[in-house]
């Protein structure tokens, strides 16, 4: 059974009311019934994509208690049939950079790599492939997906987007600054829960009175030198949260064919069977040492107790 973490909050009055992130999505339903399920970076990995959906319906998680932080397409096989089952399948999506920058049909994936980094020269090929693969539907959808959902649940305001509240390339980790995560959580106004992706490792922290939470991805492992992809469940709690991360098992060994079958970085391709990435230049020191390290699920489990506004 998973030993989770609980943390206590007291109300923080130091951050102000701030506007709202451009382009956000209100969802006007209190998710306080039921789960719901929130993943990061299917990344045109089709057969991941389909094992998170089909693990959302066998535990009875409708589409609209579904959502994507975004990157739906990138370093694998699959972008046009990814985005395709996406669609259908309901769910709502937070617009990443990969559909920015697709939907825009700009030059590079917009991901925030540093120009001549190994990343940045392996997303040249990746990328150029995605562009080539996508239908102008799948274009028009990326180009109007909000850039930020706000939900409520357990009486607690929150609010997905892709990388930070503050930017959609920005790469924040567990052992990020407590502070940056503050800053960047400033302009969330009234919302006390963050969820975000783009960085790929799963995590969740309290920081000031507020949870940050990473959901992982599931088109790429996590880094610990195992095939698994990350994706999270959220349930309301008493005045809060329960956070639980979830492993998922797929058929990485189909997926990474595909990608040789086509051509893509043999990096990102030997990734999804090794469990490491082909590249450590976006992690910090820390992030870098636990390489290969096999993630303790029980230890990423999360309680999260919020006070009622106004004590």
């Amino acid at each position: 059974m998973s030993s989770m973490r609980t943390v206590n909050i007291r109300n923080n009055k130091e951050h102000p009311n701030s506007l709202l992130l451009e382009n956000t999505l209100n969802l006007e339903e209190a998710f306080d019934e039921g789960p719901v399920m929130i993943f990061g970076g299917p990344y045109s990995n089709l057969e991941a994509t389909q094992a998170v959906l089909n693990e959302a319906k066998r535990c009875r998680i409708p589409p609209h208690r579904i959502i994507c932080t975004g990157d739906v397409v990138a370093y694998c096989a699959d972008p046009q049939a990814t985005v395709d089952l996406v669609r259908h399948a309901g769910i709502h999506v937070v617009q990443g950079n990969c559909e920015r920058s697709l939907g825009m049909d700009s030059e590079d994936c917009g991901c925030g790599f540093e120009t001549g980094s190994a990343c940045s020269r392996l997303s040249v090929q990746w990328y150029d492939y995605a562009r080539r693969s996508l239908d102008e539907g799948a274009r028009a959808w990326m180009r109007e997906l909000p850039t930020c959902i706000r939900f409520q649940m357990g009486g607690v305001v929150c609010c997905a987007v892709h990388a930070t509240p503050a930017s959609e390339s920005e790469f924040v980790f567990a052992s990020t600054p407590s502070q940056v995560k503050r800053r960047r959580m400033a302009v969330l106004g009234d919302a006390r829960a963050v969820a975000c992706g783009h960085s790929g490792i799963p995590f969740s922290q309290e920081v000031q009175g507020r949870l940050w939470h990473n959901a992982g991805v599931i088109g790429m492992p996590a880094n610990d030198g195992t095939p698994r992809v990350w994706y999270s469940i959220w349930e309301a709690a008493e005045h809060g949260l329960r956070i639980r991360h979830l492993p998922l098992e797929y058929d990485y060994t189909s997926a990474a064919g595909k990608m040789g079958e086509r051509g893509l970085p043999d990096g990102y391709r030997e990734a999804l069977t090794s469990g490491l990435w082909p590249s450590l230049d976006v992690l910090p020191p820390l992030e870098k040492q636990a390489a290969g390290n096999r993630i303790d699920q029980d230890a990423l489990d999360l309680t999260i107790t919020f006070p009622r506004l106004g004590d």
